[in-house]
């Protein structure tokens, strides 16, 4: 129990830096894990081999385009509202 005492402040400093080494560690191989994910989906999508849910992204982009175009009409309109 004394050896315990006498070196617990080592314990701190030391506990900190394994676990902020783990840590950083583990998150690197996630990040690189879903960039490698994802760089192969993206790879797959423009080369025509369509992986899954890729319907999906052509569902977003016409939704992107649909609003803006909404957007753009409404602006117009408002605007001319405006004026009158």
């Amino acid at each position: 129990m004394p050896l315990i005492l006498v070196s617990s402040p080592v314990w701190f400093p030391v506990g900190t830096v394994l676990f902020v080494t783990i840590a950083g560690f583990l998150s690197a191989c996630s990040f690189g894990a879903v960039a490698v994910a994802g760089l192969s989906w993206t790879y797959r999508y423009f080369n025509g081999m369509l992986p899954a849910r890729s319907d999906k992204v052509a569902n977003v982009r016409r939704r992107i385009y649909n609003t803006n175009t909404y957007v753009k009409h409404y602006a117009m309109e408002y605007g001319v509202k405006m004026i009158a």
